[in-house]
């Protein structure tokens, strides 16, 4: 499948733009009404708490100064004097005292039902966050890739991708739709004739360990970590097992690196992990072919585990309406093209084109996207800005020139 432009050009993010962009639209918008309200939220919290404090404060400051004017009136005065005052002092303190409690007990009461609210609405901007992420395919700046081995399970994949303004998003995968991972899964599977130094050859008479070459083709695969620079690989004899071979590499200026660990084998410290080149390299064409089968995976995105911008986490710094300006203005050109190039003024569309050379337009109705942003609080709109100015562009419309 193939998509196109509405003039059949080839549209360059092969996917469901427009598909996307309806779930970005609908839950962008509600996760900036959502930010907007935990915002508003947690400022009259604080402002409440602030009210509290100072009328406390000032409780406290009338009181002592009655009861220093009580203390002067009575200084040298009648014993039933004296009493009269230390009753009203006692009962004055009281009063203070349970007035103190009363505001403290209803601002922690207010305080929890804001938490509440806001944790509420904070599982809605989760889930809205996690359908954007997912229905985007933003360009990638660099990937992890990470597989762990459950011998009853299968593989259990999460990813880490890194996108443009430093957006990074972590992804739990799935593999329902992938039968090859549902079981342990073999060296042999992706590489053959796989043979290192690496296996541990004991003397019988020096009492000591070295390393012998050992075909590596039926080893399971225990788990990988496969980042564009760095890279780690873990191999069992059988996946009921423990990790037998735990191998560390990078890529460096002088070539491909790679070491070796032996876990639970302690005779092993002694050896040189280092692999010599030719090994190194053979290894790299394993974990090169690992890396590319791997990759399919990433494609299933089941849930979204983390967001961060600039190392920072989107949720408990609230960030979330950075987000959504950063992505607004990564869309919005591509928005803005599909506009002009579009068959209708009233809608986007796009083409999708078979194998067999059959073509089909999909679209999504420009008024259905600009509704749904002006229905933003006004407060948070300016957000969209960019983008509803490229669903008012018309077909045919000359794009911007080129900044140089």
């Amino acid at each position: 499948m193939r998509f196109l432009y509405g003039d059949s050009v080839p549209f360059p993010p092969q996917y469901d733009f427009l598909g996307a962009l309806k779930i970005f639209v609908d839950q962008s918008t509600i996760a900036a009404r959502l930010d907007g309200e935990g915002r508003s939220m947690l400022e009259v919290a604080e402002l409440d708490a602030a009210n509290r404090r100072r009328a406390i404060e000032a409780l406290e400051a009338s009181h002592l100064a009655a009861m220093h004017a009580l203390g002067t009136a009575t200084a040298g005065g009648q014993p039933i004097v004296v009493d009269y005052a230390q009753k009203v002092q006692d009962y004055a303190n009281a009063i203070v005292a349970q007035t103190k409690a009363d505001a403290t007990a209803s601002l922690e009461m207010a305080r929890a039902a804001a938490k509440q609210k806001n944790e509420s609405g904070a599982m809605q901007l989760h889930a809205c966050i996690d359908q954007i992420m997912i229905a985007l395919r933003l360009p990638v700046s660099s990937s992890d890739i990470v597989m762990e081995l459950d011998p009853t399970q299968g593989a259990e994949f999460q990813s880490v991708q890194r996108y443009p303004e430093d957006i990074a998003t972590a992804y739990a995968l799935s593999i329902e739709a992938l039968d090859d991972w549902k079981k342990p899964r073999r060296v042999s599977e992706f590489a053959q004739g796989v043979s290192l130094p690496v296996g541990l050859k004991r003397s019988l008479f020096k009492r000591t360990v070295t390393h012998e070459a050992v075909a590596l083709d039926e080893y399971f695969i225990g788990g990988f970590d496969l980042g564009d620079e760095t890279a780690q690989l873990r191999l069992r004899r059988k996946p009921d097992q423990k990790d037998a071979l735990v191998f560390d590499m990078r890529y460096t200026d002088t070539g491909f690196y790679a070491e070796v660990q032996h876990p639970g084998e302690a005779d092993a410290a002694a050896l040189e992990p280092v692999l010599e080149q030719a090994a190194a390299v053979e290894l790299e064409r394993l974990v090169m072919l690992l890396r590319s089968a791997a990759g399919q995976v990433v494609k299933h995105k089941s849930r979204v585990l983390g967001v961060t911008i600039h190392g920072h986490d989107v949720f408990e710094e609230h960030l979330v309406a950075q987000l959504v300006k950063i992505l607004v203005a990564q869309l919005a050109p591509t928005v803005a093209e599909i506009a002009r190039r579009s068959t209708s003024p009233v809608e986007l569309t796009l083409k999708t084109e078979d194998d067999d050379g059959r073509r089909q337009e999909i679209y999504v109705k420009k008024s259905e996207l600009i509704a749904k942003i002006d229905a933003v609080p006004v407060t948070e709109r300016a957000t969209f800005d960019p983008l509803r100015a490229a669903l008012e562009i018309t077909p045919g419309t000359a794009p911007p020139p080129a900044v140089r």
